[in-house]
Parts: C-alpha cells; structure tokens; sequence
C-alpha cells in the first residue's frame, strides 16, 4: 500500500495537534495554586466572669498561609464551631490611630508567596464566642479558598 503525500501531511498534522494538546494539558495541570496553613494559634479568652455569668467575647486567631503553587487563590470565608460568626479582619493605622476593619470580598493568596496574619495586621475575628478558650485546647477552624476549596485545621490557644 502506497501513501499519498495527502495521508503523510493529515498525518503529520494530526500528530501535531495531539501533542500541543499534550502539553498544554501538562502546562495546566501545574498551573493550580498549592495551600498549606502553617503556625496556627489563638489567644486564650475566658468568657465567664467571677460570678458565672458570660459575658459576649470574641477570640482572635492567628496563622500563615503559604501558596507554593503556580498559580493565586483567595480566602473567601472561614467557619468554626467554637462561635457565631468568623471574619477577616486587618488592623491599619489611621490619623496615628490604630484601627481595626473588616476586610470584604476575599483575600488574595499570590502565587509563590506566604500571607502572614500577625498581630497589628490581619488576623481572624471569632465573635460571639461559646466557650471560653484556655491554654493548650485545640479548636476546628475550616477556611475556604476560591480555587483550592475546604482546608479544615486545629488551632492550638496559647502564645506561638
């Protein structure tokens, strides 16, 4: 059987076009960000008082968030079960004044990059909280990420 220059050129532009799709499937699969939660800690709050009574309180925890993949994410939101509400907070400097605020819509996670909340800059907000959190307990903190999704982690009460 004899091949036509025709049957070689869809060959060979046939050949061609699966192994572009080839790579370009590799070049994606690595374009994904890759999230990791490191150094997780709240401060203790005790929210009874000396009579028993609670008092409302809210707790704060702190974290990084290390993205060493290729591509960015965003934190959309965060759970827990030890409060009501949790939110992402930043505290800035206004007129000399120390100020802290809610930060809406998300927080960008670059790609390559770690996103450290610390005190005086972003931390979460646990409000309304439950039960009073003491030294060396542990409590579920579930943060979602645009692309990566649920990363669930136990944050440890106490100092770093």
């Amino acid at each position: 059987m004899r091949l036509t220059p025709m049957f070689l050129k869809i060959g060979l532009l046939a050949l061609s076009i699966s192994l572009f799709c080839q790579i370009q499937a590799c070049q994606k699969a690595d374009d994904t960000p890759k999230i990791e939660i490191e150094n997780i800690w709240s401060r203790p709050v005790q929210i009874e008082n000396e009579d028993g009574r609670v008092m409302k309180s809210n707790g704060v925890v702190y974290l990084k968030i290390v993205n060493d993949g290729e591509a960015p994410d965003r934190l959309m939101s965060m759970t827990s079960i030890v409060c009501d509400v949790v939110e992402l907070h930043e505290t800035k400097m206004n007129d000399d004044r120390m100020m802290m605020q809610k930060v809406d819509g998300g927080l960008d996670i670059p790609a390559g990059e770690t996103v450290e909340f610390k005190p005086g800059g972003y931390h979460v907000m646990l409000i309304r909280l439950k039960r009073s959190l003491v030294p060396g307990d542990r409590f579920a903190l579930q943060l979602v990420f645009e692309r990566t999704g649920t990363i669930k982690v136990d944050s440890e009460v106490g100092q770093p």
